[in-house]
């Protein structure tokens, strides 16, 4: 009061009217940030913002958002507190728009779960919900503290009946679907949030997205091993007949039934019914699975669901006749995986790697392969 008071006395004392006027711009300019801050219904019920948010605030906001995602996928403590002091210093900024406002206090309360601070999160999420009642990132730091995959499915049910589709909030539909085993729901919900969000958001979970649909072919709920081996880029023979003996009723006759039967005891019966090419050892379990051998041991497969066992040597015993070369330059006829190979392409199980070659050599991914054992499984082919 000293201060001011010694302030005014170096002037001229203004008016009464100008005394008014001056006091009337001072509450039209404060009162709105007081009322963002205690929340108060009015500004829980705007739904653009109060004031115009200058763009380096803006910019840093984005900044912040950039930063924070890719640590809630693989957390690093120094970022994380790098993030922490970009946000504070944003927070001291006082910017004045409630929306801007919504979306620091979510990133602030989505921070303080990196920092296993859940207290503070909730805190940070009523903050965020007093100034507007639901933002994207505020919208997450909800359905994260709802709990395990069950409940932040219902709490993102319960959003999306009241607000409608939020980008952020599919992201976190399409991780808890993800973890569920619903892995076509799953690719459904990234792929309809990725256009609409910054790119860091498909950078962050797009590994994500591409597990559940490696997985795609998977029967809803399942999880665990079967879903990581039908991720796998590079199929060991170990994953081929574990995905064979867990996901269908293919090899049974080699299992008796039993899903539990190790992969080394399924070698003899597999080898003496011929799924398997000739050779093969039980050490050849941890061996890539070779394009030309998954032909061999589908196209088998094939045959003994079908009963067909003419088929082994279809396409041979034509060409061996009409005298025409391989349609497949790449394979010719005298091949020992010819016709399986052959038969597996007609049959869709595999395909040409650019419309005319096969690369017998090549290695399989799990996805493709369980796709194909599916399609052997179904009867869905040629």
């Amino acid at each position: 009061m000293r201060r001011v008071s010694r302030l005014i006395s170096l002037r001229m004392r203004p008016r009464t009217s100008e005394i008014a006027r001056a006091s009337a711009f001072s509450v039209a300019l404060i009162l709105p940030f007081i009322l963002a801050i205690t929340g108060c219904a009015s500004m829980q019920e705007e739904k653009g913002p109060m004031f115009v948010v200058s763009e380096e605030d803006r910019a840093a906001l984005v900044a912040l958002e950039e930063s924070i995602v890719p640590l809630e996928r693989v957390a690093v403590p120094a970022d994380v507190s790098r993030a922490r002091k970009a946000a504070s210093s944003l927070k001291a900024r006082t910017v004045l728009d409630a929306d801007f406002q919504a979306r620091l206090a979510a990133w602030s309360g989505r921070l303080s779960l990196l920092e296993a601070k859940p207290i503070e999160a909730e805190r940070s999420y009523r903050e965020a919900q007093a100034f507007v009642p639901v933002v994207g990132p505020s919208a997450v730091l909800g359905i994260r503290l709802a709990g395990d995959a069950e409940k932040r499915l219902a709490a993102c049910d319960a959003l999306e009946r009241r607000f409608g589709q939020l980008p952020e909030a599919l992201v976190e539909r399409g991780r808890a679907l993800l973890e569920l085993g619903r892995y076509r729901e799953a690719v459904a919900a990234f792929d309809t949030a990725f256009p609409e969000l910054l790119p860091i958001y498909r950078r962050t979970w797009g590994p994500e997205r591409d597990r559940a649909w490696a997985a795609r072919d998977l029967a809803d709920g399942t999880v665990g091993s079967m879903a990581t081996l039908a991720a796998e880029r590079v199929l060991t023979w170990q994953g081929a007949l574990t995905l064979a003996r867990d996901g269908t009723k293919l090899i049974e006759f080699a299992t008796g039934g039993k899903k539990a039967v190790p992969a080394r005891q399924l070698v003899k019966p597999l080898l003496d019914a011929g799924i398997l090419p000739v050779g093969f050892t039980a050490d050849s379990l941890e061996a890539p699975l070779r394009r030309e051998a998954a032909a061999w041991f589908l196209w088998r497969l094939a045959a003994r669901r079908s009963g067909d066992v003419s088929s082994l040597e279809r396409y041979s015993r034509y060409l061996s006749v009409s005298g025409d070369p391989s349609p497949i330059p790449d394979v010719p006829v005298s091949s020992l995986f010819f016709d399986a190979i052959m038969g597996s392409v007609e049959s869709e199980f595999l395909s040409l790697v650019d419309g005319r070659r096969f690369n017998p050599e090549g290695t399989v991914a799990g996805a493709e392969f369980f796709a194909a054992l599916r399609r052997v499984e179904e009867g869905t082919y040629r």
